[in-house]
């Protein structure tokens, strides 16, 4: 009779309160982990946050700073000048050509002359004796006016296309002959002479038109009515 085997059982140990605690541990450490990198995260978004914050602030600030100190000294815009404003200084140089207005027509720089003039509203139709200077690059001219009027001289600048009206210093004299032409040129100043005759009077005055300073000045004048004694008077 053969020998009976032996069943042998194997029994499987385990320890439930080992695998909880390692369960349990797992799921604290996963925690602890997970939220600490949450609160890093956090915090560090919250830093950069806070960062951002700071430098947009500090950049309005200084726009605002900048902003203010350019509204207390504002940009003053240059008021444009007319031909009936007081001119600028130029210096003394001879004059080239000295002859009516029109014969100046087919100078080149004449068609820009001619717009500048437009635009200052001063008409060249009645426009008389003018002189030019190509060392100075400048042109006057005359524009007779009616009776007991000052005539108008203008001064125009080639280069800086400027053009102004001559001031006039009548001595408190008020009516003025008519000057049509350019005299003789002494240095920096042209003579020039008028002649008024009314009511069997004749009046003539004598003037100093400066044209490196735009100025006229009535310097003399002489006066005689019906043939009696003339008299002179000096300003």
């Amino acid at each position: 009779m053969a020998p009976q085997k032996r069943k042998t059982t194997i029994r499987c140990t385990q320890y439930p309160e080992t695998m909880g605690v390692i369960l349990l541990t797992i799921v604290v450490t996963a925690f602890v982990v997970g939220t600490g990198v949450y609160f890093w995260q956090n915090t560090s978004a919250k830093r950069v946050e806070k960062n951002l914050t700071t430098q947009i602030n500090t950049l309005e600030s200084r726009l605002v700073t900048t902003e203010k100190d350019s509204a207390v000294l504002p940009a003053k815009e240059a008021p444009e000048k007319s031909a009936e404003e007081a001119p600028e200084v130029v210096s003394v140089a001879p004059f080239t050509r000295c002859a009516h207005l029109s014969t100046f027509i087919y100078d080149s720089w004449y068609p820009d002359f001619r717009k500048i003039a437009m635009e200052k509203g001063v008409s060249l139709t009645a426009a008389t004796s003018a002189c030019f200077s190509e060392k100075g690059q400048i042109l006057i001219f005359i524009i007779p006016r009616g009776q007991c009027q000052s005539s108008s001289i203008y001064r125009y600048n080639l280069e800086k296309e400027t053009l102004f009206k001559a001031e006039v210093d009548d001595k408190g004299r008020g009516c003025l002959a008519t000057i049509e032409e350019f005299g003789k040129r002494e240095g920096a100043v042209i003579k020039l002479e008028a002649v008024e005759e009314k009511n069997g009077c004749r009046t003539e005055q004598y003037f100093d038109y400066d044209y490196t300073k735009n100025t006229l000045t009535l310097k003399r004048e002489y006066g005689i009515c019906d043939g009696k004694e003339g008299k002179w008077t000096d300003y």
